[in-house]
């Protein structure tokens, strides 16, 4: 089992695949379904990535997959992690903009993808859950980590800010286990 502090380089799977961004959706979903595999990045300037959610969402929508191309249902800008940044970092990286996988960079190179599978992967053991090892990584005493759940920003204190500085949103305890 791998602690928090593990880079994300040590759990990354490699390599990564990718398409061009005129594939069409039908092939692209070929490949996801024969690779076994959740997402592919698109090159291109700039890159993105399509995934199988965003290829069921498109087709729910409208979206004809032997007409249009990946780069139609791609995210971009691409949300992305660095290798030396450890797997809490990756963690919160995912939770705050709501992605399950991140292709892993090594200055502008895609090196890599980290998805949320391989992070329960790294830091579980049979008996346990991500949350176990979440709440082992939180300190209950003072003074504690806020974030905002609306822009990410983060605020320290002794006592619950009420509502973000930047924006006025939710803040909640990142310094504690969440249920």
């Amino acid at each position: 089992m791998d602690s928090l502090d593990t880079p994300v380089r040590d759990v990354l799977t490699e390599p990564v695949r990718t398409v061009s961004p005129d594939l069409s959706v039908r092939e692209a979903a070929v490949v996801l379904s024969t690779e076994e595999i959740g997402s592919v990045v698109v090159t291109g300037e700039p890159a993105s990535i399509v995934t199988k959610t965003d290829i069921v969402d498109g087709v729910a929508n409208g979206c004809d997959p032997a007409e249009a191309v990946v780069a139609d249902l791609s995210s971009d800008p691409m949300i992305t992690v660095d290798v030396d940044a450890t797997l809490e970092e990756a963690i919160e990286r995912m939770e705050r903009d709501g992605v399950r996988r991140l292709p892993v960079t090594d200055e502008d190179d895609i090196v890599g993808i980290v998805t949320t599978t391989d992070l329960v992967d790294a830091l579980t053991t049979e008996t346990e859950t991500v949350v176990g090892v979440l709440a082992r990584s939180r300190t209950a005493e003072p003074p504690y980590t806020y974030e905002c759940v609306d822009c990410g920003h983060h605020v320290t204190t002794d006592s619950h800010p009420g509502s973000c500085p930047e924006c006025g949103g939710r803040m909640r305890n990142r310094s504690v286990a969440q249920e």
